[in-house]
């Protein structure tokens, strides 16, 4: 904008005034005093203001231009690095399979369930085609177990595709409860059968071991040993079959069953039929009942960790039939491993494989269960260990109880202490072993001795030991092995 300069030193020309003109180029700011005649008017100047505001208005939408420009290349470039990071986080899932957004318990997205679940079995499924040897083979101790399917892999669908089936709500959530149990505990629907290939030998030793102890169960171990070493030599998963131990109360069935689990690192469950037991216990309940439940099968496959459970058939003999239903008629399926691939809880509807189970059963009477039921299992009949035997009986007691108790409390009992009881039957002789523990805490003492064990007890040993010779009840100061201990 021109102005009258003020500043000049020096006087103006004639018919002329110096003026300063401010315009600008390209963003800078430019000034320039001229010599101008006196009738340059004020229109003049106004029309320099106008095109210097024009070069202003110009220069500053440039800049503007260039602000948006670089604002919208950024954001640009911010929305493709999301874009790329959602990439990877969807394809991540598409891999290992994720959870479906859930914003409550309960409320399910049933096509994404249905999805995911169908991601996860790919997974699964890729364990169970792993052959033998690239089982063997593995590095890990966790990838050399072999695997089998449970249960097809959309069959937990059946606890929520149906809501519409039942009004009972408790029923619903049950059922809905369930299958978010399963789906979080489990990836897919596979479980790993037996014990690990890289433990093939160890467990092998260790049945030599349990014979040991055990040796009245001698012909028992013979066979799970042959089956396991059957089962290696043709590449295939574990496989026993139906066990019955025959024999009286107190000689070690449920203790040698116990024992056998953990050898085989498998589950252990015992059904007991000395009580009101139903069929409805093994697979479960009708769901017209209000109290309906699903049963022990799909316990033990589907919400358990193993294909292979060891399912304990105690007193299998006391088992019942009459009105409420026959508690062995499940049975009939289940000790036929072509049946037994398809079995059905009756509560949920829910089918399983059930073909992979080890089943001991055990049993007094042989004459009170059916004949179809005993041909389906390997018969054993188990006599009261003596002598030698019947003392190692009585040590492997001793050591179970012992391992209840804790190490960090008390040591282990005295040989002379388990001598003096190994005239016992188990049941006594853990209750005997349990009220010696209990006195010795009493008194301050972190190990059981003779006077801690019940009087009457240590009476009857000496008693048999002295009146029957027969029984070879040893004495407790000496070192003979005594004959008339046995297990539970």
């Amino acid at each position: 904008m021109p102005r009258q300069d003020q500043r000049s030193k020096s006087p103006n020309p004639p018919g002329f005034s110096q003026r300063t003109f401010t315009y600008f180029a390209r963003g800078d700011v430019h000034s320039l005093d001229l010599l101008l005649p006196i009738s340059f008017t004020q229109d003049d100047e106004a029309a320099q203001t106008r095109d210097a505001q024009e070069q202003l208005d110009a220069h500053e939408q440039a800049i503007r231009q260039e602000k948006i420009a670089a604002l919208t290349a950024r954001r640009r470039q911010e929305e493709q690095e999301e874009e790329a990071r959602q990439a990877q986080i969807k394809a991540k899932a598409a891999t290992a399979g994720s959870e479906p957004f859930r914003s409550r318990i309960g409320d399910l997205d049933l096509e994404a369930e249905l999805e995911f679940l169908k991601k996860d079995a790919k997974a699964g499924t890729k364990l169970a085609r792993r052959s033998f040897a690239q089982a063997l083979a593995s590095k890990s101790a966790a990838g050399s177990q072999l695997f089998a399917k449970v249960f097809e892999w959309d069959e937990v669908m059946k606890l929520v595709g149906r809501v519409g089936a039942t009004p009972d709500r408790d029923l619903l959530k049950r059922n809905k409860d369930l299958f978010l149990r399963i789906r979080k505990s489990h990836p897919h629907h596979m479980r790993p059968v037996g014990y690990r290939l890289h433990d093939h030998e160890a467990v092998l030793s260790n049945l030599a071991h349990i014979e040991q102890q055990l040796p009245h169960f001698s012909a028992v171990l013979a066979l799970v040993r042959e089956r396991l070493q059957l089962s290696f030599a043709r590449q295939q998963p574990m496989h026993i079959p139906p066990i019955l131990l025959l024999g009286g109360p107190g000689i070690g069935k449920t203790h040698f069953s116990q024992e056998l689990a953990r050898v085989l690192g498998l589950p252990v469950r015992r059904h007991a039929f000395d009580s009101a037991i139903t069929e409805a216990a093994l697979t479960g309940s009708e769901k017209r009942w209000a109290n309906t439940s699903f049963g022990l099968l799909f316990d033990e496959l589907v919400l358990g960790r193993s294909a292979s459970p060891i399912i304990l058939l105690d007193e299998i003999d006391k088992a019942r039939s009459d009105s409420n239903g026959n508690a062995l008629g499940p049975l009939h399926s289940l000790l036929e491993p072509v049946s037994a691939k398809t079995i059905m809880d009756i509560s949920l509807d829910i089918v399983m494989d059930a073909s992979h189970i080890v089943w001991v059963a055990t049993a007094n009477d042989p004459w009170k269960i059916p004949a179809p039921i005993r041909s389906r299992m390997h018969e054993f009949t188990i006599e009261a260990p003596t002598g030698h035997a019947a003392l190692e009986a009585a040590k492997a007691v001793a050591r179970a109880v012992h391992e209840c108790m804790g190490s960090t409390l008390f040591d282990p009992p005295a040989s002379r202490v388990i001598v003096s009881l190994a005239h016992l039957s188990a049941r006594e002789l853990i209750q005997a072993l349990e009220t010696g523990y209990a006195r010795a805490l009493a008194g301050g003492s972190r190990i059981v001795q003779r006077h801690h064990l019940p009087a009457d007890i240590l009476q009857e040993g000496q008693e048999g030991q002295k009146g029957d010779a027969s029984k070879g009840v040893p004495d407790p100061n000496g070192s003979d092995p005594p004959s008339g201990g046995y297990l539970h």
